[in-house]
C-alpha cells in the first residue's frame, strides 16, 4: 500500500545487505523529468502505470539489487513476470491507520480501506512472502534479509 514503508525499508535492507537499491518511482521521475504528483495531475493514473510498467520491465534483467516498486504495481499483472524474473517479491503490510499519505496522489483523500480491499487479492497473487511493518523499518528489513538468505541457500 502507498505509505507502508517500502522505500525506507528498502534503504535499510540495502544497508544490511550491501546491495544496491533501485526505486521504480525514482526511475520514473528521472526518465520523465516530472514528479509523481505532476504525472498524476497532468496525465492521470493510466499514464503513470504505463511509465511504471516500462520502468519495471527495464529493470527485470538486474541481479544482485533491491527493486522497490509502488504499491500499485500489482494493478498490471504483466509486471509480475518481470518482477519474478530475478528474485523474490515481498509484500509489506502496515496498519492502514499508520500509512503515510503525504506526497502520495492516490492516498491523499482516499478511503484507504477501500483501496486495500481492491488490492489485497493482487498483493497475495504477486507476493512470495509478507512482512509486517509493525515495529521499525530496520526490523522489517532484517526479516526480509533473513527470509532471502534462507530461500537462497
Amino acid at each position: 500500500m502507498p505509505g507502508c514503508g517500502k522505500s525506507v525499508i528498502g534503504l535499510e535492507l540495502a544497508e544490511l545487505s550491501g546491495l544496491n537499491i533501485i526505486d521504480t518511482d525514482t526511475e520514473i521521475i528521472k526518465n520523465s523529468g516530472l514528479s509523481i504528483i505532476d504525472i498524476f495531475n497532468k496525465f492521470g493514473e493510466k499514464y503513470f502505470r504505463q511509465l511504471e510498467h516500462e520502468a519495471i520491465k527495464s529493470l527485470s534483467d538486474k541481479t544482485g539489487c533491491i527493486i522497490v516498486t509502488g504499491g500499485g504495481a500489482v494493478k498490471d499483472f504483466n509486471n509480475y513476470k518481470y518482477l519474478k524474473r530475478n528474485g523474490r517479491i515481498y509484500h509489506i503490510e502496515r496498519d492502514i491507520n499508520q500509512l503515510e499519505r503525504d506526497g502520495r496522489p492516490l492516498s491523499l483523500n482516499a478511503d484507504l480501506n477501500k483501496l486495500y480491499n481492491e488490492r489485497i487479492d493482487l498483493y497475495k497473487k504477486f507476493r512470495d512472502y509478507v512482512i509486517y511493518n509493525d515495529s521499525t523499518p530496520r526490523e522489517a528489513a532484517q526479516k526480509i534479509w533473513e527470509d532471502y538468505l534462507k530461500f537462497n541457500k
